[in-house]
């Protein structure tokens, strides 16, 4: 019976030292919180949230998940980019934002341009009752 918990013992172990090994490994693939870009911090699930508003296609996800993933990289390279200075890097990020949107509402149906265009304006108030 003692021979038999000490196996049962061993199992466990090796179970939770394999699981640990695992979650250590899937997690070194990804970045370190450091490294993540503030948009994917403040709107983790814009694109779910574009997808449940607008009720996009699977082909739209698509496409807007390549914009997103796009737009991305290139806003932390602004972030990233020490020699400009901080007005001018507001203004490529509202162009880059801008730009964005259009590219967005390119794959939309009339329908759900008019939503995406009521989301934009009532962003805009938001923003500008915060200042």
């Amino acid at each position: 019976m003692k021979t038999y918990r000490n196996v049962i013992a061993c199992a466990a172990l090796v179970l939770a030292t394999g699981f640990g090994v695992v979650h250590a490994q899937s997690d070194s693939s990804t970045a370190p919180a450091s490294e993540q870009t503030a948009s994917s911090k403040r709107h983790p699930g814009k694109l779910q949230m574009l997808s449940e508003k607008l009720n996009l296609t699977e082909a739209q996800k698509a496409q807007v998940a390549a914009i997103l993933k796009e737009d991305q990289a290139t806003r932390q390279a602004i972030r990233q980019d020490t020699t400009a200075a901080d007005d001018v890097k507001k203004a490529k990020r509202k162009e880059l934002l801008d730009s964005e949107r259009a590219k967005i509402r390119a794959l939309l149906t009339p329908e759900q341009q008019a939503k995406f265009d009521d989301m934009a304006s009532h962003r805009g108030h938001r923003k500008a009752g915060q200042t």
